[in-house]
C-alpha cells in the first residue's frame, strides 16, 4: 500500500513538473517573441534616425556654405548674393519640412510651416500677435 502510494505521489510529481515545463515553455516563446518585436522596432528607430540626420545635414550644411559665401560677398553682386539667399530658403525649407514630417509644430509656429496664413496676409504684423 505505501508503494502505490509512493508510485502514485511521484506520478502527481512528474505530472506537476511537466505541466510547469510547458508553462514554461509558453512564457520562454512569449518573451522571445517580445524581444524580437523590440528588436525590430529598436532596428526601425535606428534607421528613421539615420535618414532623418541624413536629410537634415544636407541642407544645412548647404546653408552653412551659402552663409560663408555671402559673408565673403558682402558687397559683391546683388544678383549673386540674392541667388545664395534663395539657396538658404530652399535650403531651410527643406529642413522644416523634415521636422514637420516627424514632429508637429507647435501651435505658434504654425506660420513657419505653412499651416495658416501669415500675420502679413490677415493685416496684422508680428506685435498685434504677440
Amino acid at each position: 500500500m505505501l508503494i502505490v502510494v509512493l508510485v502514485v505521489l511521484c506520478v502527481a510529481s512528474l505530472a506537476a513538473a511537466e505541466l510547469q515545463t510547458m508553462r514554461l515553455r509558453t512564457l520562454q516563446q512569449k518573451m522571445d517573441a517580445l524581444r524580437q518585436n523590440v528588436e525590430h522596432e529598436v532596428r526601425k528607430q535606428e534607421a528613421l534616425w539615420h535618414d532623418m540626420v541624413h536629410d537634415l545635414r544636407n541642407p544645412a550644411a548647404c546653408m552653412y556654405s551659402l552663409a560663408q559665401l555671402i559673408q565673403e560677398n558682402r558687397n559683391g553682386d546683388p544678383e549673386q548674393l540674392n541667388h545664395f539667399l534663395d539657396e538658404m530658403h530652399k535650403s531651410s525649407s527643406k529642413v522644416l519640412q523634415v521636422m514637420a514630417d516627424q514632429v508637429p509644430p507647435p501651435p505658434d509656429m504654425r506660420v513657419v510651416f505653412g499651416d495658416a496664413p501669415a500675420p502679413s496676409e490677415t493685416g496684422d504684423t508680428i506685435e498685434q500677435k504677440k
